[in-house]
């Protein structure tokens, strides 16, 4: 398969992209108010999204913290396109952004494993996979029976 990855700049194109992949993602986005949140929230973060054709299939959006740390805030690709390493040229450009930028930091919240789950199972490998390491876990950051894990990467 053939991908384009693309910066996106209008605030309306990353909400409108964000809103139709995070909807086909109920497993790990199964939550309405969490995903309206990362669609007004994504309108002014850093954004990519890989395209198969014409169709935005995949994006990552980035939440500067402070001088040396950014966040990948949001990320999601279409079910049928995991696996195929669009993960990976996602983070890839969010690394190589936050290097440029300055960053020393890129950080990332997910599911901890605490709580058992396949699909974030497969999300945290995938972050060890990419370089991130568990820094801590924060038992009632989201609530009770969603433990956070804060996974880094020292960007060099």
């Amino acid at each position: 398969m053939q991908f384009e990855l693309r910066e996106i700049t209008a605030a309306d194109e990353k909400a409108a992209i964000c809103d139709a992949i995070l909807h086909g993602l109920p497993h790990w986005f199964g939550i309405e108010e969490s995903i309206q949140g990362y669609i007004r929230d994504c309108r002014e973060m850093p954004f990519w999204a890989v395209y198969d054709a014409s169709a935005a299939v995949g994006f990552l959006a980035l939440k500067p913290h402070n001088p040396h740390t950014a966040e990948l805030a949001v990320m999601g690709i279409r079910p049928e396109y995991h696996r195929s390493g669009l993960g990976r040229i996602l983070v890839t450009q969010a690394k190589a952004y936050c290097r440029e930028k300055g960053f020393r930091f890129l950080t990332v919240k997910t599911l901890d494993e605490s709580r058992e789950d396949e699909g974030y199972a497969k999300t945290r490998c995938f972050y060890l996979a990419m370089g991130f390491y568990p820094l801590e876990v924060f038992p009632t950051l989201w609530d009770d029976a969603n433990p956070c894990l804060l996974m880094a990467t020292y960007l060099k």
